[in-house]
């Protein structure tokens, strides 16, 4: 476990700040292969900080110098660092579901987009049309579904002041391509009452089944689970969060002054260390009552995120938001490797890794 410098741009976060009531600390649990290699050097960046627990190699658990003995507080132990000889970016996992040479960019999206989704917006939409009694509405269809959501692509690529200057007589704003998939009213009609979940079935407020993201759940669950399906992927992947431009009004948007999106949605995401490519995201609502695990905040993000890598010898890294040494000992009882920075000053950490108080 290794004391790096803190992050700036972190650690004035003031969301994470008021609802990050931890102190974590990091560790990087290697793996124990017979291969890996012993460093030469035994400069600071090459000295691996344990557990005393976590040691089974009594002769080296014994080998603490006695200038640090006295640091020594927790029943840690100072250790050559072994170099893993493990190259993770070269063990690749298989998708479930190949993209094929010849598919093209209408392809990868129904890949996301499937039947299942639209059948989904279809059946919750008429529904929502029946229980609000919508003047003049009838069901729509798949190709009406389909056309719409093609025309919200359409319209975020082609930007004109108003909605209405798509179908507007004067041919400075008419659009010809939107106008000829559907008429106005019923573009609008179809808007009003998009729906992908049952409101009649939605738990209180107040309710431990309580979900800010309900109305969206079901299209979140599903994309979750196409992008891990679909996705080529490296052994090594990492977790962070990331924004989502919105200035409007929201419960659940974030203010962070420190970054280049100031407000918006914050989402943590896990993705491909390589690509970039996410497997895995989930859209913070903020605080939970029920309070964090023991991890903190940012451990529980991780935990949740790497569910489904249980038992996959897969490397994680993250910053030093997420890093504790709880975290840490977690991943590893799970079989995933992990590497995390960490900031000086947070508790559990060995004073053998804090450095020499002046």
């Amino acid at each position: 476990m290794f004391a790096l410098p803190s992050d700036p741009e972190n650690s004035s976060d003031d969301e994470e700040s008021s609802d990050n009531d931890f102190d974590p600390s990091a560790a990087d649990h290697l793996p124990s292969d017979s291969n890996c290699q012993l460093s030469s050097d035994n400069d600071d960046d090459d000295i691996l900080y344990r557990h005393a627990s976590d040691v089974t190699d009594v002769e080296s658990a014994s080998d603490v110098s006695s200038q640090d003995s006295d640091d020594n507080a927790g029943g840690w132990t100072r250790n050559v660092l072994q170099r893993a000889s493990i190259d993770f970016d070269s063990m690749r996992i298989v998708p479930k579901q190949p993209f094929s040479a010849d598919e093209g960019p209408v392809d990868f999206f129904r890949r996301y987009f499937d039947h299942d989704v639209f059948q989904l917006r279809i059946q919750q939409t008429n529904l929502y049309a029946k229980q609000k009694k919508t003047n003049r509405w009838n069901d729509v269809t798949l190709a009406e579904m389909e056309a719409f959501v093609g025309l919200l692509i359409a319209m975020g690529l082609h930007v004109v002041p108003t909605t209405e200057c798509y179908w507007s007589t004067n041919p400075l704003f008419r659009v010809q391509p939107v106008a000829d998939i559907m008429t106005i009213k019923r573009y609008k009609k179809i808007r009003q009452v998009l729906h992908l979940n049952d409101n009649e079935k939605m738990p209180k407020r107040g309710d431990n089944a309580y979900d800010k993201l309900y109305k969206v759940r079901p299209l979140i669950d599903k994309l979750n689970s196409s992008f891990s399906a679909h996705g080529l992927s490296t052994l090594t992947q990492s977790v962070d969060e990331a924004m989502i431009k919105f200035k409007g009004r929201s419960s659940i948007k974030q203010y962070m002054p420190m970054k280049p999106t100031k407000r918006g949605y914050k989402v943590w995401v896990r993705c491909d260390s390589t690509t970039g490519y996410v497997y895995q995201f989930e859209i913070y609502t903020g605080k939970a009552d029920t309070g964090e695990i023991s991890t903190g905040l940012g451990g529980k993000v991780v935990l949740n995120l790497s569910q489904a890598l249980v038992g996959s010898g897969c490397h994680l890294a993250f910053d030093n938001f997420f890093s504790s040494y709880e975290l840490m000992e977690k991943l590893h009882a799970s079989n995933i490797f992990a590497t995390g920075t960490v900031r000086t000053n947070r508790n559990d950490l060995p004073q053998l890794a804090r450095g020499r108080q002046q």
